[in-house]
């Protein structure tokens, strides 16, 4: 009996280690790179667009002043991320909507590491597909 309980115990450790190892403090708003002002609004809009499209992040709906999109990952799309990109002559934000298998945790702010690597991404190449 004992040994079912220490072996319960290592295993309980061992999940624990294995989602706390794979999760990241964020914030689930981050503000766009600064941005010369005005901000033209076309142009931004275009490349928030385009960023979106090359990292397959679907947008599931457009307004004049957002973009709410999606990100699924795996066979039978266990892994999820949704966001919403909003933007005016200022600059633009990006944030955290929902999630599906990212372990988030909004009271902790943490999150699986890959949707912050994600965001960064779509940060800096908002940023760069804007001044290209």
């Amino acid at each position: 009996m004992k040994k079912r309980n220490v072996a319960a115990f290592i295993m309980t450790i061992a999940v624990i280690s294995l989602v706390s190892c794979t999760t990241a403090p964020f914030q689930p708003v981050v503000e766009g790179r600064d941005m010369e002002k005005p901000v033209d609004l076309a142009k931004l809009r275009s490349a928030i667009r385009i960023a979106l499209g090359i990292f397959n992040w679907r947008v599931m709906s457009e307004t004049n002043s957002e973009f709410v999109a999606e990100f699924s990952k795996g066979s039978n799309d266990e892994v999820q991320a949704t966001i919403k990109v909003d933007y005016s002559d200022s600059g633009y934000k990006i944030e955290y909507v929902d999630s599906k298998g990212l372990h988030a945790d909004l009271e902790h702010m943490t999150i699986h590491r890959n949707y912050v690597r994600w965001v960064n991404n779509l940060d800096k190449q908002i940023y760069l597909n804007y001044y290209k």
